[in-house]
């Protein structure tokens, strides 16, 4: 069975953000990113990134044809050597992800989906790990019908 668009989309996410490096014109290099959170708390490749989806109800389009919304969070986590420039360090990565996310907002220029939208971020400081994290939330809307989900 062919991949569904859904997969389509978060494989391309991924790949998306790990392009995220010095070498492609970005300030930090991405040094893994993770499906799910399980190594949140345990990942010391930083800066690192971890991501999440979920949906939303579909809009039915025609009785074949909905548009649906991918819910995409992505969670930035960067170490810093002082708390003075946490911010800074959390500002410079959340930006090379909002920069990486909308190269191709319509995730490899696939015609099913109709656009990427940044909305929203929230930062958010460990200031005794000297670890800055931020959680990044994007939607991406595509279209499909009942037979090819």
């Amino acid at each position: 069975m062919a991949d569904s668009k859904r997969k389509k989309i978060r494989d391309n996410v991924k790949t998306t953000l790990e392009s995220i490096t010095a070498e492609n014109d970005y300030t930090n290099t991405v040094a893994v990113v993770h499906r799910g959170v399980g190594k949140l708390f345990t990942e010391n490749n930083l800066p690192c990134l971890f991501i999440i989806t979920g949906s939303a109800p579909a809009e039915w389009m025609t009785n074949q044809e909905y548009s649906h919304d991918l819910h995409v969070l992505i969670i930035g986590k960067i170490s810093v050597n002082s708390d003075a420039v946490m911010q800074d360090a959390v500002d410079s990565l959340a930006a090379d992800v909002f920069k990486a996310m909308h190269v191709d907002i319509n995730r490899g220029n696939a015609a099913f989906v109709l656009w990427t939208r940044f909305d929203g971020l929230d930062p958010v400081y460990d200031i005794k790990e000297n670890k800055g994290y931020f959680y990044a939330n994007f939607t991406v809307r595509y279209v499909h019908d009942t037979a090819t989900p």
